[in-house]
């Protein structure tokens, strides 16, 4: 299983990468860098809020995800400020919340998937 981390803080990828050993993930540190990477194979891609200074930055990229590249992608917004989920949300996450909760979530539904 494959996924896509698209997230300027270095600690968000080696946390995902550490607490999902069963995904290989592909590591974007910038909007450009994951566009670029965006392809219709990966099983997840991860989305973090801000590629760049305080404001969600990414809002744009996860609508165009869910309407363009991403289907039928599992699109998972990670952050820890509730707001910011609500925003990726309303875009188009299909799930959000902080980095812990989101790597549960995804090791749940890569257990789902054997089982099914």
């Amino acid at each position: 299983m494959n996924g896509l981390i698209i997230e300027n803080e270095e600690s968000v990828h080696t946390f995902l990468a550490r607490e999902i050993a069963e995904v290989e993930f592909t590591h974007a540190y910038s909007i450009e860098e994951g566009v670029k990477k965006v392809n219709y194979g990966f099983y997840f891609i991860i989305v973090g809020p801000c590629t760049s200074g305080s404001q969600p930055t990414t809002l744009d990229l996860i609508k165009e995800l869910e309407n363009t590249y991403a289907v039928p992608s599992i699109i998972v917004g990670v952050s820890g400020v509730p707001d910011f989920c609500e925003k990726m949300k309303k875009a188009g996450c299909h799930f959000v919340g902080d980095r812990i909760l989101m790597a549960e979530k995804i090791k749940e539904i890569i257990k789902k998937n054997r089982k099914g």
